[in-house]
């Protein structure tokens, strides 16, 4: 491909890192089609020129110059050959993300380009990623991080998870972001970020589990490590250079072939895919929390509600420490580290079992004036119950010893007359 328009790259540079690369490699495709049939190197000039020279027809006349060149673009993408694996093909969507990167282009020299218009663009595996999406649990995430190769998987798995950061954001990490927390023990680390698909400051934190993974990541590279340094580096270049989205996907799709619950068939839709980490963020907390805390640690715009914004950090870290930290919890928390509690060892063992017994004998303790109120209001009804039984056999007796009174009285008068018959009359 030849040197991209000027236009172009400038558009490109303005957005982040993982865009970029994604979208370079949509605009790489179009230059190359654009070249083999129309022989030009500049298309997207081209396509202003002409559009330009279509809107002077009369009005009947004119056509929707870009989106039917974009329809041609597709016709020729489809069955196309990945440039990373010349064995498989251009996927649905990502035929839609490389048509969306032209959109967005265009649209950033007002010009409107219209998917509705576009007749053959794929549909999205929209349904099939629903279809197979894992329903992530604490524990489906601890096997996931067991199952990783490296101190790197389990750090970005871990991280990915406790902050419901979106990979892109994972990528553009410096270490600047985590420097000051970290070499000063705090914990859980604060991220501080905006967010460029909405351009809204946010701050979320990685919790203790993710905290821990990362210093074991970081420890070979701390002597050497600079602030303008990527926090997640491709590991064969010490350091040098950034970890991609699809470097990440690829880890998480080969960690996942060695777990039956996450493992792919027939080449099947990834259910371990990074940004199913991100969803397991929003899906535990969503119901248990203010939705409104979950958007802002997510990044997502508030609307009206806004007050997260105005939140001292010590508040808001004190509100991920006591309700969602023990939520995503894998192995342990900010609080038992504070207390200092080492995941599996013996100590920590015994005291995570005394304060089971206390909470449990605490509960006890609470449900004892009810179990005291049942109890009483249960004996007071027996009581009760029993005290009308009596009166009511009391009663019967005192009837049967009347009845028995009338009916001996009867009988003594019967004897006398048998034995005393009267006497005739003369």
């Amino acid at each position: 491909m030849n040197k991209i328009e000027s236009s172009v790259e400038e558009w490109l540079n303005k957005k982040d890192i993982s865009t970029q690369k994604t979208y370079l490699i949509g605009i790489t495709y179009f230059y190359d089609y654009y070249l083999e049939k129309h022989n030009i190197t500049e298309p997207f000039q081209d396509l202003v020129d002409r559009r330009e020279e279509c809107s002077k027809l009369p009005l009947l006349e004119q056509r929707n110059v870009i989106e039917d060149e974009l329809f041609y673009f597709i016709k020729w993408l489809n069955n196309k050959p990945t440039k990373r694996d010349p064995s498989k093909t251009i996927s649905a969507n990502s035929i839609r993300t490389f048509v969306a990167a032209i959109q967005s282009f265009f649209k950033s020299k007002k010009v409107i380009v219209s998917f509705g218009d576009i007749d053959n663009l794929p549909a999205s595996n929209l349904r099939e990623e629903n279809d197979n999406k894992h329903q992530w649990t604490t524990d489906d995430v601890r096997a996931f991080v067991e199952a990783g190769e490296s101190h790197r998987d389990r750090a970005l798995i871990l991280c990915a998870f406790q902050s419901g950061l979106a990979v892109a954001e994972l990528c553009s990490l410096n270490y600047d972001h985590v420097r000051w927390e970290l070499e000063r023990g705090i914990q859980p680390l604060m991220i501080k970020m905006v967010r460029g698909k909405e351009d809204m400051p946010f701050r979320t934190f990685f919790g203790a589990d993710a905290t821990t993974a990362l210093k074991e990541y970081l420890k070979p590279r701390l002597s050497t490590i600079k602030p303008e340094d990527p926090l997640f580096d491709i590991e064969r270049d010490h350091g040098t250079d950034r970890i991609t989205t699809y470097a990440i996907e690829a880890r998480f799709s080969k960690i996942a072939q060695k777990l039956d619950f996450l493992r792919q068939k027939n080449g099947a839709y990834n259910a371990a895919r990074p940004h199913s980490l991100r969803s397991a963020f929003k899906t535990l907390l969503t119901g248990t929390i203010s939705d409104d805390l979950v958007k802002y640690l997510m990044g997502h715009s508030l609307g009206v509600e806004r007050h997260y914004l105005k939140k001292s950090d010590s508040d808001l870290r004190n509100d991920y420490v006591k309700l969602i930290e023990p939520k995503l919890s894998v192995y342990t928390t900010s609080e038992k580290v504070k207390a200092g509690f080492v995941p599996g060892s013996p100590i920590t063992e015994l005291t995570e079992t005394n304060i089971k017994l206390k909470n449990e004998l605490a509960q006890l303790r609470a449900d004892i004036p009810k179990m005291i109120e049942f109890t009483l209001d249960g004996a007071l009804g027996r009581i009760s119950e029993l005290t009308l039984r009596i009166e009511k056999m009391e009663k019967d007796q005192m009837d049967d010893v009347e009845l028995s009174e009338h009916s001996e009285s009867d009988l003594r008068w019967k004897l006398y007359d048998e034995l005393h018959p009267p006497r005739n009359m003369p």
